[in-house]
């Protein structure tokens, strides 16, 4: 049996750790950082001093979290994912997107002076990079989906009797279109596979949340690429800060600096090495030699002689910089200039303060915009990803609001879904499929009931006389909202479309009864007992009675309990069984 734990994640932004147990196979997916427990105890006064020291704060996962797990899978290289591969502590292989992009990072982390310093491998740590849509020896499949770092998968893990999907972070729509996807990503996107498998079953399904709850407005690329593009037209030049590993956003802006006839410039790093390793650019950008200073072939280039008619590419870190270098370079470039700050993540989860680089855009005199297309899906999506992945169980990751997520979903498990396309493509439509005459009489009995509780169990003909049945249909096609006055009832999970007779003296003896002669003969019980596994023995109890009965899980753990008491002390059962 497959066992999924969720160590670090559950309740935060960042800090992902699922471990997953699998008869003697044990595998992580993520280890990242906790930067919202950094930013209690550092400033930029006060640093980390070594990886123990953020292990014991918490903000790095626990040595013994990694027992016994020698594969560890990471879903892309933003920190609170990726983590510190140095807090590994014994050997194992670490599967990541890239190994191109991880060097390249790593170089800059072992010559950085600040606690960036601590993240690289140590020299027991062996690295391998994942294949797009390729199952490994470890049964685990890397599947590429939208993010604003480069590459991003989610992992698919093929295990003995369940098959887990972790999305990792994701959103539903992509800066590229799809042909680019596929060329740059290495294979089609998360959606298009399982639209094209439509026989692949997932048991388990961990899926992120960091928008559930968030009041911003949910732009997508599509929505932020109009914005762009009108920005475009009326200024000169465009400064425009991003990700050094948003790929796709790069590609859209360079796209875009193509179809305005504008010149492309970087002003970053990262994103310059990144631009030159992937071949499928609209264009070739030059860089500004002043912020990236390693060996290139890319044509190269000064502030000063940086064209009115451009775009510049550059890191949230360091356009503040070259704000204050232009106004005292080249001060005219700046007359007509707009800055786009796409902000693709929380600003928790980068740790950066965009108040601060508001403050400079001002005194240079620049206006700028912050267009921010999420790195992640937003909440009314939710109820499209569930639809075609149709997991069995779903446990949610990286989000700060875990209660609401699953308010979310319960409302959406009232309603069944069937997707008409084979993939996300045009804003992934939905239709409800027609609901089935027993799914109609089950939520049309809960809506009586939920008005008559008192009242015996109604004939199909009165459900229909009274207007029930037809609210019944309409609420499953999903032309109606569920009323004020039933969801406190049907969302409580209690059994309304059981008559009252169910709940008398007499059957709830028989049931006992009955449940006690099964359990008497029930191997797996029987095994519990001789092994003093009680919790075990009374879910197996508490299942069988909720299959057999379709009681409430309440009432069906209190007979389980009295089940069990009988089994365990030999006693008969009494009449004083006390469940209501």
């Amino acid at each position: 049996m497959v066992k999924v734990n969720i160590l670090g994640g559950a309740e935060s932004i960042g800090g992902n750790f699922v471990r997953i147990e699998d008869g003697d196979r044990v595998l992580i997916f993520d280890q990242g950082i906790r930067f919202d427990i950094m930013a209690n105890y550092y400033t930029p006064f006060i640093t980390p001093r070594s990886i123990a020291e953020l292990r014991d704060l918490g903000a790095l996962p626990k040595s013994e979290w990694y027992r016994g797990a020698s594969e560890i899978y990471i879903s892309h290289m933003h920190l609170d994912h990726l983590g510190a591969l140095s807090n590994i502590p014994e050997r194992a292989n670490v599967h990541l997107p890239s190994l191109t992009v991880y060097e390249s990072l790593e170089e800059k982390w072992r010559e950085s002076p600040t606690w960036l310093s601590l993240i690289p491998r140590k020299y027991f740590v062996n690295l391998e990079e994942q294949k797009p849509l390729e199952t490994d020896k470890n049964d685990v499949m890397a599947i590429p989906v939208s993010h604003s770092a480069h590459p991003s998968y989610a992992l698919l893990y093929f295990g003995k009797d369940e098959t887990v999907l972790y999305t990792g972070d994701f959103r539903v729509e992509s800066f590229l279109e799809k042909e680019e996807f596929v060329k740059i990503k290495g294979g089609e996107d998360l959606f298009t596979y399982l639209g094209e498998n439509k026989d692949l079953k997932v048991d388990t399904l961990i899926i992120e949340g960091t928008n559930i709850g968030s009041s911003r407005p949910p732009i997508t690329p599509a929505d932020a690429s109009k914005m762009i593009k009108e920005i475009a037209l009326n200024h000169r030049p465009i400064i425009a800060t991003l990700h050094p590993l948003d790929i796709e956003y790069a590609h859209f802006m360079a796209k875009l600096a193509t179809e305005l006839g504008m010149k492309c410039y970087v002003a970053s790093e990262h994103t310059a090495r990144l631009l030159e390793k992937f071949p499928h650019q609209p264009l070739k950008p030059a860089i500004i030699e002043e912020y990236v200073s390693y060996p290139t072939f890319l044509e190269k280039s000064t502030l000063d002689d940086v064209e009115e008619h451009s775009l510049i590419l550059v890191s949230y870190r360091e356009v503040a910089d070259l704000l204050r270098d232009l106004a005292s370079i080249n001060p005219s470039l700046l007359k007509d200039a707009v800055s786009i700050i796409s902000e693709p993540e929380p600003e928790r989860e980068e740790a950066i303060e965009y108040s601060v680089l508001a403050n400079w855009f001002m005194k240079v005199g620049v206006q700028h915009y912050t267009i921010r297309a999420s790195g992640h899906y937003y909440p009314y999506q939710l109820k499209r990803i569930i639809a075609e992945i149709r997991p069995k169980n779903v446990l949610p990751i990286h989000t700060e609001r875990p209660r609401l997520f699953s308010k979310n979903l319960d409302r959406l498990r009232s309603q069944t879904y069937e997707v008409e396309n084979n993939s996300l493509e045009s804003a992934m439509t939905v239709s409800v499929r027609e609901p089935s005459y027993d799914e109609i009489k089950d939520l049309a009995q809960k809506l009586y009931f939920a008005r008559n509780p008192e009242i015996t169990q109604p004939s199909d003909e009165t459900l229909k006389v009274e207007g029930y049945w037809t609210k019944a249909r309409l609420i499953l096609q999903g032309k109606m909202e569920m009323p004020k006055y039933a969801k406190k009832a049907i969302y409580s999970r209690r059994v309304y479309h059981i008559p009252k007779e169910f709940y008398s003296k007499e059957a709830h003896l028989e049931r006992l009864k009955d449940l006690l002669s099964w359990a008497k003969e029930e191997g797996q019980v029987q095994k519990c007992l001789k092994n003093k596994a009680f919790k075990k023995a009374t879910r197996l109890i508490a299942e069988e009675a909720i299959n057999r009965y379709g009681v409430d899980k309440r009432y069906a753990v209190q007979y389980a309990r009295m089940v069990l008491a009988r089994l365990k002390s030999k006693v008969e059962i009494q009449t004083k069984w006390g469940l209501i």
